[in-house]
Order: C-alpha cells, then structure tokens, then sequence
C-alpha cells in the first residue's frame, strides 16, 4: 500500500511540474513573438501603442523609387536648345540689312542678315505683320521694290534673285545667276507692259537685264562698258525715266531704259557741266542711292 501511495505521489508531482513547464515554454514562446513584432515595428516606423489592436503598420511614405538612367542623357542635354534661339515676338532674329517702304501699296518690307524677308501692312499709325519668307540660305546683297509698289526684288550671296509679289506677298519666280549679284534694282515706270529688273555682278562692271515676270532665265540685255568697276548701287527715277548707278570707284552714270539704255535726254546735254565726277575726283565709295 505505502509503495502504490508512493508511486501515486511521485506521477502527480511528475504531472505538474510538466504543467509547469509547458507553461514556462509557452510564456517564453510568447515573449519572443512579442518582442519579434515590436522590432518589426519599430523598422517599418510605427508605433507600437497600436500594434497590439492593429498589427505593425504602414509605412509613411512611399519608398522612392530608383531614378532611371537615360543611356546618352548628356548629351541628349546639350543638344538641347537654348532659349536664344527662340523668338518671343515677330522681330527679327539676326541685324537687319535692308529696310523699305513700298509707294502706292503701304507696306514695309524688312530683311536680315540671315536671309529672312518679312512683309508688314501699314495700318494707320501701327503695322500688322503679314508673312515672312526665308528667301536666301545666307545673306541679302541687295533689295528692291518697283515704282507702282508691287514687285519686290532680293539678291543674296547664294547666287539667286528671288522676285515677289507685294500685294498678294507671294514668292513668284526664282532667277539663278551664273554670277554673284551685287546690286538689283527696277527699272520700268508705273504701268509698263514689260517689268525689268537690273542686276549688277559683283566680280566685273557688267549689268544685266532681265524681265521681272521671271520667265526668261537669261538676261534680254546687258551693259558691259558703262561702268569701268563693278556697280554697288543702283535707283530708279519714274519721273524721268531713267536710271542713277555708282560704281565702287564713285563714278556716277545716268541711263534711260527708254532709250536704248543711253543717256536720257532731259536730264543733261554734257556729263562736263554736272556734279557726277565729285565722287571719282575724292576716290569715295558710294554704298547706296536713292531716288527722290
């Protein structure tokens, strides 16, 4: 009896102290996973005040996402263009070579160096800008309007004369020269059946004539011996018919159209009894000439 009694004992006390146990285990079980998830918490920055009712929480902010490396972004960025190259109105981008002012229509009529043409209407007080045109690939030698305000004429160093239309501001005809144009000027009156067109050559005297319709790419007549150097300005008088060129030695010559290209008859009867040789005696290079 006493050795059943004993036995009895020793598997009750066996029995608890395995309770005991377990539960020691079961506590330390829960202590690790406790001290598990504030650590989990604490990196994803949350507070653990909540993380018993809510579990670990978001994060605040999006992670940030890696920048994408474009392959050449260099120089993708200095290929980029700079704000000097826009224009932020109609003015011109490059200086201004010629300036003019057509009778009878009312436009004006700019050109840069760069070989842009812009037409403007006179409109009261203001202009309006109509259109422009990049008329030559580099710079404008010369430009002209004819005296009924409707023709325009430009030379540039691309060896080209580009005629247009003032009133419709149309590009009509293109002329390539076999030569370098240095001067271009109309030469027909109000109302002529026929429009000329007088281009200088830069290399020698030579001024060739051309119809201003643009049809004829050859010249119907040139003057090889009124000039003794090669023109550099020319203008057009519509009250006497007649023509006023200097060469770049600073002679001065007058010539009718009308007249088989000859001197005019109302203007002079001797060259001796004028001013013309007052540049040539200086030695001064006249740039331009305007006919009043």
């Amino acid at each position: 009896m006493e050795q059943e009694e004993s036995q009895a004992i020793r598997s009750v006390k066996r029995t608890r102290d395995d309770m005991e146990r377990e539960q020691d285990v079961r506590s330390e079980g829960m202590q690790l996973m406790n001290e598990l998830a504030y650590q989990l918490n604490n990196s994803l920055g949350g507070d653990s005040s909540s993380e018993d009712d809510f579990g670990p929480s978001l994060p605040s902010t999006a992670p940030k996402k890696k920048k994408r490396k474009l392959p050449h972004e260099k120089l993708y960025i200095a290929a980029l263009p700079s704000s000097v190259r826009y224009s932020k109105s109609l003015m011109h981008r490059e200086q201004l070579a010629y300036t003019l002012v057509t009778p009878l229509t009312d436009f004006l009529i700019t050109s840069s160096m760069d070989g842009v043409v812009k037409f403007w209407k006179k409109i009261n007080a203001d202009v309006e800008f109509v259109k422009e045109f990049k008329a030559h690939k580099d710079h404008i030698k010369s430009m002209s309007v004819s005296a009924d305000g409707r023709s325009l004429a430009t030379a540039g160093t691309d060896k080209t004369v580009k005629i247009f239309d003032v009133v419709t501001f149309d590009l009509l005809s293109v002329l390539n020269l076999e030569f370098n144009p240095s001067c271009v000027c109309w030469i027909h009156s109000r109302g002529a059946p026929i429009p000329l067109l007088a281009v200088s050559a830069a290399e020698n005297s030579t001024i060739s004539i051309f119809d201003g319709r643009g049809d004829n790419p050859q010249p119907i007549h040139q003057l090889k011996n009124l000039h003794r150097a090669p023109v550099s300005s020319m203008a057009f008088n519509n009250a006497y018919d007649c023509v006023v060129s200097v060469d770049e030695g600073g002679m001065l010559e007058y010539w009718s159209p009308g007249n088989n290209y000859d001197k005019p008859n109302s203007v002079f009867s001797m060259k001796s009894a004028t001013n013309l040789f007052e540049f040539k005696k200086v030695s001064t290079n006249v740039r331009y000439i305007e006919s009043c």
